[in-house]
């Protein structure tokens, strides 16, 4: 049995069946357990900005613009984990608020 420690402070009981292999090297016994593990990657926001990523797995943002930056980089919305929902993950930039504002009233006064 394997615990493993992941994020947010969760743990993982695992059971793993880990089977020694047993074998000779220049006449002398030898043995040797491999544990089945998984290759993976993680890469920061920033560092994401271009790529198509095979999946994506969204939680603690802590700047404005970066939850739009991480869900674009999904392929699909297939591709997009998000285990933990919380609003203030959702940071708008005050100034691109007002802009948006601005632009809303530009388009109601010019209206054709």
């Amino acid at each position: 049995m394997a615990f493993i420690s992941i994020s947010h402070k969760a743990i993982i009981d695992a059971h793993i069946t880990l089977k020694p292999t047993y074998f000779t090297v220049n006449g002398n016994q030898a043995s040797r357990t491999q544990f089945p593990l998984q290759n993976c990657f993680a890469i920061t926001v920033h560092k994401s900005q271009g790529l198509t990523l095979p999946k994506i797995s969204a939680f603690q943002f802590f700047a404005p613009g970066q939850v739009y930056v991480a869900l674009s980089r999904a392929s699909s919305w297939d591709a997009v984990e998000i285990p933990m929902l919380n609003k203030k993950a959702f940071l708008v930039d005050k100034s691109v608020i007002e802009e948006y504002e601005r632009l809303e009233n530009i388009a109601e006064t010019h209206q054709l």
